[in-house]
């Protein structure tokens, strides 16, 4: 009986060890995971700062590619829609039919573009002639001449292109427009074929 009572006495002595060591193998794997825990959360906190900090950060300019602008992207396209005879000098063209007009600075009544956004722009405008003709054309901006442009064709039913394409830094309500200096010019231009037309987009403002 006594051996009995013993060897009973020293399996349970097995079993509450076993079982202890269970336990600390949980432990330890719970201490583990605790770890892992803690490294993530002092990354995920180290991430913050570092967005945070840029958040805050001023910035010298806002490039239409990669932010929003406050009001929105600015740039424009527009055509002349139907030919055009016996125009006077300085006579600004008028064009007439808009393809993109984001920003609404572009008037397609008056030909003009009114700056809504200071900044560097792209602009290119195009025209063109046919027959035995001459035209020459000007980008202007608030009267100050920024490029200019010419048409020449040599020959009857011959059809001649020109245009010229300039960065320009324009102020918030200035006006840009595109203007004729030959007289009893002709602009060839359609909607199925639209030779002459004038565009410009914001880079970055300033």
């Amino acid at each position: 009986m006594l051996k009995l009572f013993l060897g009973l006495g020293s399996l349970v002595i097995l079993t509450c060890s076993t079982e202890l060591k269970d336990d600390d193998l949980d432990i330890r794997e719970m201490a583990q995971q605790i770890k892992a825990l803690q490294t993530e959360v002092k990354d995920l906190k180290q991430r913050v700062k570092v967005y945070e900090k840029s958040a805050g950060r001023p910035r010298s300019k806002k490039y239409l590619l990669s932010d929003n602008l406050e009001m929105g992207p600015v740039a424009f396209s527009a055509y002349i829609s139907n030919y055009q005879n016996g125009l006077a000098p300085h006579k600004t063209l008028t064009f007439d039919s808009a393809i993109l007009n984001d920003g609404k600075g572009y008037n397609n009544h008056t030909g003009i573009f009114t700056t809504p956004v200071s900044g560097v722009y792209l602009v290119s405008f195009f025209i063109a002639d046919r027959d035995v003709n001459q035209v020459f054309v000007q980008l202007t901006v608030d009267n100050t001449i920024v490029s200019t442009a010419c048409a020449e064709t040599i020959q009857n039913r011959h059809i001649d292109q020109g245009g010229n394409v300039v960065l320009v830094r324009l102020t918030k309500g200035q006006n840009m427009w595109v203007e004729v200096t030959t007289g009893n010019a002709h602009i060839e231009s359609h909607t199925a074929y639209r030779f002459t037309s004038f565009s410009a987009v914001l880079l970055y403002e300033v």
